[in-house]
């Protein structure tokens, strides 16, 4: 059910709503898609922050105390979900009631907990920072203090922030995804979970110098 607790989610409820309002299966056919946290080669952005922190040895703990779950998709299969209903006639919807008749979440079928994902990644990425990483929680509002420093900071130098409050937010929310109705169209992803995927994701940030963060 939509519930859009932020001005980026607001910001995308919005515009389901304006899409599905010219919806018309016959002559103009609408599908929204709701991707889960999109990882691959060449991201710079969301989940991949949090690779690039941990390298860096920032991100030296877990953030927050809870453990929540959260969906992702490599950008491939994110791609292919795309085409794949760009394509499928057979799923064009008739009647629409509200954006949630049109929308599919696009992720791999297994959600992983925020700390599996640390854990994971931490397995995979060699020489962390000074710091390394440790199964330590931190407290979310220490991290989102630091943050609106890092914003701050970037809005003056008109850079990128190295990571930002949504950031955090996302990591310590979580965001899973039921993924039955995309799978009932027939599409089947080619990394069905993240630990098909992240480590020649990983493999590339480092043959890259992790390359994509610095720019």
């Amino acid at each position: 059910p939509a519930n859009p607790w932020d001005s980026y989610a607001r910001s995308k409820w919005a515009a389901e709503q304006a899409a599905s309002a010219h919806h018309d299966a016959n002559s103009f056919r609408v599908t929204l898609l709701r991707a889960g946290a999109v990882y691959g080669v060449g991201g710079a952005y969301g989940s991949a922050q949090a690779l690039y922190l941990m390298k860096r040895g920032i991100l030296f703990g877990i953030p927050g105390f809870q453990n929540p779950l959260s969906s992702h998709i490599h950008v491939e299969d994110c791609v292919e979900a795309m085409c794949h209903f760009a394509l499928a006639e057979e799923v064009a919807v008739q009647s629409v009631n509200s954006p949630n008749d049109l929308a599919y979440n696009i992720a791999d079928s297994k959600p992983m907990t925020l700390r599996e994902l640390l854990d994971l990644a931490n397995e995979l990425i060699p020489d962390k920072g000074l710091a390394g990483f440790h199964r330590i929680p931190i407290p979310a509002p220490i991290l989102k203090a630091s943050a609106h420093v890092f914003e701050a900071f970037a809005k003056v130098t008109k850079t990128r922030p190295l990571f930002e409050v949504d950031g955090i937010d996302f990591l310590t929310t979580g965001r899973a995804m039921d993924t039955t109705k995309l799978t009932n169209t027939g599409f089947e992803p080619k990394y069905p979970a993240i630990q098909a995927g992240l480590g020649e994701t990983i493999k590339w940030y480092e043959q890259t110098g992790w390359s994509s963060f610095k720019k």
